[in-house]
């Protein structure tokens, strides 16, 4: 095969495994005649056999250059690694075609096929993802992931966001979050939920109710609909009766009535305040206009320098480091220092600490 996964120890026991990979000198060249400055490795770890499903695949995106990373398997028993190079350059263009996932919470891009025992072919020749490597199998024990949290602290810091987290560093992010400013961003939820709420109470809405304002873990905010869902007292019940003039006498003192007369003399009162708030609102609309044109012109400038090629793949010093020889496995003892960047050593701190939750 053109390219080569490589475990640095099979024997799992916190559901963390470090992942370092090889290529053969004909990807190199292939890469190098595309003009590929930053080739990406995607790796994709999956439960195996009829566990399978798409929305169960963990996928990862990395720098060819990396030479190692960290992968987590969040599934216990029997799991799959595989590993293809995408015909991406750099991480931003890999992720807009291997790591948008659809409202399911599939990934749009599949890449197995429907069971998962092998690569998707279509997938493979649409995208030109050419070079794969063999799978590779590690058995997960239940003991390995982390435990999970009390429920109700899980439903307060999980409250913004769709997807559980994905291993302890992940969910104490999120703590430091929702016990530190998401008190705040409540409270400001709740201000702005007066305003259906109070809307509901001026018109007589038959379904008003303080429910929407007293839980705002429990409601969300498209949820102040309910509000308005079956008229309101001014009104005839039935949606569809014509009704007497008897059915609109209390229509003059629906509270809403008041708000236009109010806001006429507010408006009078303080005529130069609004031509202020006019002025102010042209002007912001007018750095919002030319802001992005500016900014993307000095980008274009910076990008013209930074155009050059250079296949840094080639150079003698890391060809030796990239390509596959016999008995050759790189792991973090023996990587290179110049190649222990700043972002691995996080990994590799954060797989010493971090156990990923099971799913």
């Amino acid at each position: 095969m053109s390219i080569e996964l490589h475990i640095a120890n099979p024997d799992v026991t916190d559901g963390n495994l470090q992942i370092s990979w090889c290529v053969s000198p004909d990807v190199l060249a292939s890469l190098n005649e595309r003009k590929i400055k930053n080739p990406v490795l995607l790796i994709v770890s999956y439960p195996d056999g009829e566990r399978y499903s798409p929305n169960k695949e963990h996928r990862q995106l990395v720098l060819l250059k990396d030479l190692i990373t960290y992968i987590q398997i969040a599934h216990s028993g029997s799991n799959k690694i595989v590993g293809l190079l995408t015909d991406d350059d750099g991480l931003k263009a890999a992720k807009k075609w291997w790591l948008k996932r659809d409202y399911s919470g599939w990934y749009r891009t599949p890449v197995l096929n429907v069971d998962g025992s092998n690569y998707n072919e279509d997938t493979i020749i649409r995208h030109g993802a050419e070079f794969f490597a063999p799978m590779l199998s590690v058995d997960v024990p239940a003991g390995a992931f982390a435990k999970e949290p009390a429920q109700w602290e899980k439903n307060w810091v999980n409250h913004f966001f769709k997807t559980n987290p994905i291993d302890q560093c992940a969910f104490r992010r999120r703590r430091f979050f929702a016990f530190g400013i998401q008190p705040f961003i409540i409270a400001l939820m709740t201000i702005l939920r007066l305003v259906p709420t109070l809307w509901s109470l001026l018109i007589g809405s038959r379904t008003f109710s303080l429910n929407y304002l007293l839980h705002p873990i429990r409601y969300q905010m498209v949820d102040a609909s309910e509000l308005f869902g079956k008229g309101n007292i001014f009104f005839p019940k039935e949606e569809n009766q014509t009704g007497t003039w008897r059915d609109f006498v209390l229509l003059p003192l629906m509270p809403v009535i008041f708000i236009p007369l109010a806001l006429i003399i507010f408006a009078i009162t303080y005529c130069n305040m609004w031509i202020m708030m006019m002025i102010t609102i042209v002007i912001v609309a007018i750095f919002a206009f030319l802001g992005p044109k500016v900014f993307g012109y000095i980008n274009t400038l910076l990008k013209a320098r930074m155009d050059r090629f250079q296949a840094w793949y080639l150079d003698k010093n890391e060809l030796p480091l990239i390509t596959c020889s016999p008995g050759k496995k790189l792991n973090w003892d023996n990587l290179p220092s110049k190649h222990k960047t700043i972002r691995l050593r996080f990994q590799e701190i954060k797989s010493r600490v971090c156990r990923p939750f099971s799913r």
